[in-house]
């Protein structure tokens, strides 16, 4: 399982000028997911499975963020 936070960015090798864009949006990313309604998230789980992996593995960085595992 992946896992997003800063310190991952920074390990992987993302440039220190773009760690904190790219936490920044994923953070988005993972907002707007959790304030969408069930059937939104329904469509984002089915049709963008992509953004949806990139909410759980900002939420498995963090221990304050929901990882939404058990939407699986």
């Amino acid at each position: 399982m992946n896992t997003i936070n800063r310190s991952e960015l920074y390990r992987v090798g993302v440039a220190d000028t773009r760690v904190g864009d790219m936490y920044d949006a994923c953070d988005k990313l993972h907002t707007a997911y959790a304030l969408m309604d069930k059937q939104n998230r329904a469509i984002i789980r089915a049709e963008y499975p992509e953004i949806f992996a990139v909410v759980q593995a900002l939420g498995r960085g963090c221990e304050f963020l929901d990882s939404f595992d058990t939407e699986l």
